[in-house]
């Protein structure tokens, strides 16, 4: 079927500059790049995204590309690892007293392959440090059914961490947020802010545990887009 019998012209070119303005894909290039947003954005966001865009490029220790899991071990200094960017991709987070793991990874047989490689020998290698460990798999849903996007691979995932550490992995949603635009009543005028899921674990430095975890979800994402501050 012709696309533009099948879409109407109004609402292809709708998604055309939704596309060409916003769609980001899951790639490999700099994702903090993804957030950077203009300078009168950051100011009227809400104060905890501003807070999260701030360590992304100024403060931030330790950046996880797409397609890559590292581990960062905590010291006598604060220290900050952190990935952004999601769009379909799937992060997971396995913090313990003494250091942290993330992970990004695209939904795709060769990012799957990369994590049953890579993973289990990384959180082996560095086990002594994860005593206590907490693991968080930061994974899409869709925005109005809130079904998981990738339930096969994320299960994957969640096996890897259970199988070499015995616990179970907590979920955190985000969304793709032009799946909340109205195109039949599309305005660009009246475009919203389009923000991208984003992780961040911070630790203050000189003391066992107490990381703390961040997450642009799917809350933040719709307050965001719904014009919430």
């Amino acid at each position: 079927m012709n696309l533009l019998i099948q879409f109407g012209k109004s609402r292809l070119l709708a998604l055309l500059l939704v596309f060409l303005s916003n769609a980001i894909l899951c790639c490999s290039f700099p994702t903090h790049e993804i957030a950077d947003r203009s300078d009168s954005f950051e100011k009227r966001a809400p104060n905890v995204y501003q807070a999260f865009l701030e360590d992304l490029h100024s403060s931030i220790t330790v950046d996880v590309p797409q397609g890559q899991e590292k581990f960062l071990a905590f010291g006598s200094g604060a220290s900050i690892i952190g990935s952004d960017g999601f769009t379909g991709c799937i992060g997971l987070i396995i913090g313990g007293h003494d250091g942290v793991i993330m992970a990004h990874y695209a939904n795709s047989v060769s990012d799957l392959k990369r994590a049953a490689d890579k993973l289990p020998g990384l959180i082996n290698n560095h086990k002594g440090l994860l005593g206590g460990a907490q693991a968080y798999l930061f994974s899409e849903v869709h925005p109005h059914t809130d079904t998981w996007e990738s339930e096969e691979s994320n299960q994957k995932l969640e096996s890897i961490v259970h199988s070499t550490l015995g616990i179970d992995t907590t979920r955190v949603k985000y969304i793709q947020p032009e799946n909340l635009i109205d195109f039949d009543n599309f305005n660009p005028d009246c475009f919203p802010e389009i923000i991208y899921g984003g992780i961040l674990v911070k630790h203050p430095g000189g003391q066992r545990g107490g990381w703390q975890g961040f997450f642009v979800d799917s809350v933040l994402q719709k307050a965001i887009f719904e014009g919430g501050s």
